[in-house]
């Protein structure tokens, strides 16, 4: 089964929240309650996405995360690799990894035309419309 990992989904409810907020900044604790989120989890993920230029934050008594990057321009593709990596179907596809298996496997082979159109399918998703 195909799914999207819980820290992907995290990230979106997030962001869309953020997107609502206009200029205003949210603090994890804020986001947290209002998502009903883990806040560890969700502090960490929204570092990541600041290292990204995804959000950006500010210190202080009015500090907290914004929007840097539009959603509609933020892909839900680009979003999937920053958190959890390259998209593949089999490991052999997701990293450089040398598969024991490779000399005589085939599931690489066949499996890239559908990988290829997955790809381009969450490349055509903006996490705005999600």
């Amino acid at each position: 089964m195909l799914k999207l990992s819980r820290k992907t989904e995290y990230c979106i409810l997030a962001l869309r929240h953020l997107s609502r907020q206009e200029d205003r900044s949210a603090t994890v604790k804020d986001l947290a309650a209002a998502l009903k989120l883990s806040r560890p989890l969700l502090a960490k993920l929204l570092q990541e996405l600041e290292r990204k230029r995804i959000v950006v934050s500010s210190q202080g008594a009015s500090g907290g995360f914004v929007l840097h990057k539009n959603l509609n321009r933020l892909s839900l593709m680009e979003l999937v690799e920053i958190i959890d990596g390259p998209v593949g179907l089999t490991a052999c596809r997701r990293g450089g990894r040398v598969c024991s298996r490779a000399p005589g496997c085939g599931l690489k082979k066949s499996l890239a035309p559908l990988e290829t159109r997955m790809r381009l399918l969450l490349k055509t998703v903006n996490v705005a419309d999600l």
